[in-house]
């Protein structure tokens, strides 16, 4: 995105402890200090699904050896 401003400055923030829809605005970012993203949303989706499919993995493995986990997935 060199040379101009993000196509999409706004990206979703989910939480399950907010209402409404909720986004962060990386504009300001980009405006004051020349900020851009280097790791597109669909990428950052992607990675965020990965992690959590290894910690659902390793959750399991525990389990299997009879130990247990914390509840802590969404």
């Amino acid at each position: 995105m060199a040379g101009g401003a993000p196509s999409s400055p706004l990206i979703p923030v989910i939480s399950p402890h907010q209402s409404g829809d909720p986004v962060g605005d990386a504009s300001k970012a980009w405006q004051k200090l020349g900020w851009e993203p280097k790791t597109t949303f669909a990428a950052f989706v992607a990675e965020m699904v990965c992690e959590d499919l290894k910690a659902a993995e390793r959750d399991e493995l525990v389990k299997k050896y009879g130990y247990r986990t914390m509840n802590c997935h969404e």
